[in-house]
Parts: structure tokens; sequence; C-alpha cells
């Protein structure tokens, strides 16, 4: 079982378990969610690539995809329960370089 999961827009798979991206729709989680839920995850994750590929940057999309991330994170937060710690790392780009800000341990 896990006791921690990451959650990066990065690499078109959003969701880490010791190292190895997934999907919120992998068979191995210890909980289930809903179709819903999972869609919305794998559009975040699609805008985040969509975003780290763009020529320009448009910080008031990055923005927004942040806030999206750490919505779903709180989400899956829910799902996950108080044994599993959900940690969401965000991570964009700004009008001078790249900004890694610091991971947020979800409540």
């Amino acid at each position: 079982m896990y006791n921690t999961i990451h959650i990066y827009g990065d690499y078109g798979c959003g969701l880490w378990l010791d190292g190895f991206g997934t999907g919120l729709d992998d068979n191995d989680l210890p909980f289930s969610a809903s179709p819903e839920l999972c869609a919305r995850f794998e559009a975040w994750v699609d805008d985040y690539t969509s975003l780290m590929v763009k020529d320009g940057i448009d910080e008031e999309a990055w923005i927004l995809n942040e806030q999206e991330g750490r919505a779903l994170a709180g989400d899956i937060k829910k799902l996950a329960g108080s044994d599993i710690a959900v940690i969401y790392g965000p991570c964009r780009e700004s009008m001078n370089d790249y900004i890694a800000m610091p991971n947020e341990v979800m409540e």
C-alpha cells in the first residue's frame, strides 16, 4: 500500500507512486475516483503539457493551471483519507524563467 502520493502535472501522467507516474484511474490506487474526476485530472495534465511546449508564455493560463492542480490535489486527498499523504508540486513558467514552487502537503 502507498503512504504518499505526489501530484505533478508533468510527463503526461500527473500522479506519482513511489517514483512511478500513473493516472488517477490506476487500479493499484487504494481508492477509486469517479469518471468525472479522472477526466478532469487528465484534462489538467494535458493542459499542463500543452503549456510546457508553447512558444509564448501565458502567465494567466499557468496560474489557472496551478489553481486547478491544487483543487484536484484536494479532491484526491479527500479520497485518499488520513493514512495517505497527498503532496502537490506546483511548477510553472514565469515571464523570466522556470519556477518550481514549494511542494504543498494537502490537508
